[in-house]
């Protein structure tokens, strides 16, 4: 109720440091993230315009990434950049368009993405850059399967209630850890 505005302010700052992760959790689990406003999300479907990912389940929260850099990531004859995402507060939300298959960041072009193409719970959600050959002079069917093996792991479905799955796993949805990470 009536707390010193140096109490508020300090718990902001707190708050802001202490992102959660987020990962694959169960459709009926309390931990699952609620967008604040799906029709919108829904009707720009398609659209170029963005949209923040503010958030209904967790009020004066957003997705938002995890860190400012992308990590480099070199597999095979394959090397893409990714970044986990987390919620922060709604003032650093992302702001992503969708098209009905794929969450994209609307700065970057950089896609939502099950981390290594895994469909499991607990498997984190990052954002990530298409793949890119290394070595030209390597046998480009490697990459041509990575790349098979990630396409469902690009693919969501975000529902009238506010829920983002993906596609194919649709009895899992986005949550978040149950333990934060401080910055």
């Amino acid at each position: 109720g009536n707390c010193h505005l140096d109490i508020i302010r300090a718990t902001k700052y707190i708050d802001s440091c202490a992102l959660r992760l987020i990962v694959l959790v169960p459709r009926e689990s309390s931990s699952k993230l609620v967008l604040k406003y799906p029709d919108s999300v829904l009707r720009k479907k398609g659209s170029e315009a963005g949209f923040s990912l503010e958030l209904s389940s967790h009020p004066g929260y957003a997705i938002v990434r995890m860190a400012d850099k992308y990590t480099q990531m070199n597999i095979n004859n394959a090397s893409w950049e990714f970044v986990l995402l987390g919620i922060g507060l709604k003032d650093s939300s992302l702001v992503v368009s969708y098209n009905g298959r794929l969450i994209c960041n609307t700065s970057d072009g950089r896609k939502f993405c099950l981390a290594m193409g895994s469909m499991m719970e607990g498997v984190p959600v990052i954002q990530r850059s298409p793949f890119k050959k290394i070595n030209e002079a390597l046998e480009e069917k490697l990459t041509e399967k990575n790349v098979d093996d990630t396409n469902d792991a690009w693919a969501f479905t975000i529902d009238l209630d506010g829920t983002i799955y993906p596609t194919c796993v649709p009895h899992l949805c986005l949550g978040i850890s149950p333990f934060p990470v401080l910055y």
